[in-house]
């Protein structure tokens, strides 16, 4: 089953671009031009704002998205935030002193700093503050900052939020061995390596911005124990952080120095926060290692990969399909080969191997739910349309097969809903305008969530955070199924 959704992007047809341009314009059509051009940037903005397409609602039986409240940073730009638990979000704000971290009620006057601007400041540039962008791990017991210098170099911070920040050993880990011909095991890393590796020092961010406690310096000896690792929790007993009483204190800073050159451009938590993967950006040279996990647990290395196993890592999930806990890649390298398009390479945390399959296409997001899976892609050069999303039942009425959707615009961000065969999907409309949808993969319906939209985020109880990336706003729509009020 193949259908065609035209998302309101720029649309193009086999072999032929989309046409920059229409029928000639008439004079008052010049005139308006002219005087466009002359308003000043804000009004040009907002003009640019009220061209985009109001959200359709739903027809009965469909499920909808109702936006229930939007509000601005009260002392600044907004730019990022997540959901922190039920009641709260978490908010980077940039204001005249610089960004700083904000939790926030879900009214714009409940609000507290809860990492300042002169404290975020020793983690990041104030001059790079505007670059920041975060992402809340899964069971919201971490966070990681992201941004880029002038000269391109991709930067992460680590912080933890009310538990203990781990200390890791970061000596030689037994390597994955691939599932089908193991090849010899790696030579022990050597003293002049060890300088290199990932090192975690401990410290809690206070209002001096010094530390109360710092790990000893430099990478663990082979065999150590991890510095202070019987006072860190399994991940799977320790309850959600009270977000409602999160202070200041509770903030602790990890500071991770990644081995030599390694730049991270994808990072993913386990949904159960014990353990993270960071894979490096193939587009930047001068790293050895292209896949790092660490077992924040256990307060180690689980291993690293080097570019010549795996390079050019685009799309990461966490793999719902497996027996034990294990990831997923898209990666364009393989055996330091390029491929003829992105392979998938799984891995299995517990028995350390993975394994990879050749060739998926040209694989750009994948997404899994209790029902199935959906995965989009860059079509080829002469393909009916650019994109295209694939989809796989498992199970369910003959009508609800397998199929794919061809998309006119690129898409950058897909989550699967949990009920069978809706996805939300987020489509790159201008270089920086983003479109929110909400898709019927089994009809092929789509109607519009929201016009503005840099990114979004979707918690259990069908509650669903917008960050507006053309107006300074955040917005919240709740989930409303057939049936309910």
């Amino acid at each position: 089953m193949t259908v065609s959704s035209d998302l309101g992007g720029p649309k193009a047809s086999a072999g032929r671009p989309a046409p920059r341009f229409g029928p000639p314009l008439s004079a008052l059509a010049l005139i308006a031009l002219v005087l466009i051009l002359l308003l000043p940037s804000g009004i040009t903005s907002a003009l640019a704002r009220t061209r985009q397409p109001k959200p359709e609602a739903p027809p009965p039986g469909e499920l909808r998205f109702s936006r229930q409240s939007s509000f601005s940073p009260s002392s600044g730009l907004a730019l990022d935030a997540c959901w922190l638990g039920d009641q709260h979000l978490l908010v980077l704000s940039l204001g005249p002193g610089g960004a700083e971290l904000l939790k926030a009620g879900l009214q714009p006057s409940a609000s507290e700093v809860l990492v300042s601007s002169e404290i975020l400041s020793q983690v990041c540039p104030p001059a790079l503050h505007d670059r920041l962008r975060l992402q809340l791990s899964p069971g919201g017991h971490y966070l990681a900052l992201q941004w880029f210098t002038d000269n391109g170099q991709r930067q992460l911070a680590l912080l933890s939020l009310g538990v203990p920040a781990p200390a890791l050993d970061m000596a030689a880990a037994a390597q994955p061995q691939p599932a089908a011909d193991p090849p010899p095991a790696d030579p022990p890393l050597t003293a002049a390596k060890k300088a290199n590796n990932a090192v975690l020092e401990l410290g809690v961010l206070a209002a001096s911005g010094k530390p109360v406690q710092d790990a000893a310096a430099g990478a663990a000896e082979p065999g150590s124990a991890p510095v202070d690792a019987a006072v860190i929790p399994a991940p799977a007993s320790w309850p959600q952080p009270d977000f409602a009483a999160l202070s200041p204190a509770d903030v602790h800073l990890v500071q991770l120095a990644l081995p030599a050159g390694m730049q991270v451009g994808t990072l993913l938590f386990s949904p159960d926060d014990r353990y993270l993967v960071l894979a490096h950006d193939g587009f930047r040279e001068g790293s050895d290692c292209s896949l790092l996990a660490l077992d924040l647990q256990a307060g180690r290395q689980l291993w690293r990969l080097s570019p010549a196993d795996l390079n050019f890592i685009h799309a990461m999930w966490w793999n719902s399909a497996v027996e034990h806990q294990g990831f997923a890649v898209s990666a364009e390298v393989h055996n330091g080969q390029f491929q003829a398009g992105p392979g998938i390479a799984r891995f299995d945390l517990e028995r350390m191997q993975w394994e990879f399959s050749p060739e998926q296409g040209n694989l750009l997001l994948y997404g899994e739910a209790p029902w199935g899976s959906a995965a989009a892609y860059q079509s080829a050069p002469k393909a009916a349309a650019p994109y295209h999303i694939k989809f796989s039942p498992r199970g369910g009425e003959p009508s609800q097969q397998k199929g794919s959707l061809l998309l006119n615009s690129e898409p950058v961000d897909l989550e699967l809903l949990p009920d069978s065969g809706y996805a939300l999907l987020v489509n790159r409309v201008e270089a920086s305008e983003k479109q929110l949808w909400q898709f019927n993969l089994y009809n092929a319906k789509r109607y519009l969530v929201d016009g503005d939209c840099r990114r979004c985020e979707l918690r259990p109880d069908g509650r669903l955070l917008v960050v507006g990336g053309q107006a300074n706003e955040l917005r919240v729509y709740q989930l409303t199924r057939p049936g309910q009020s």
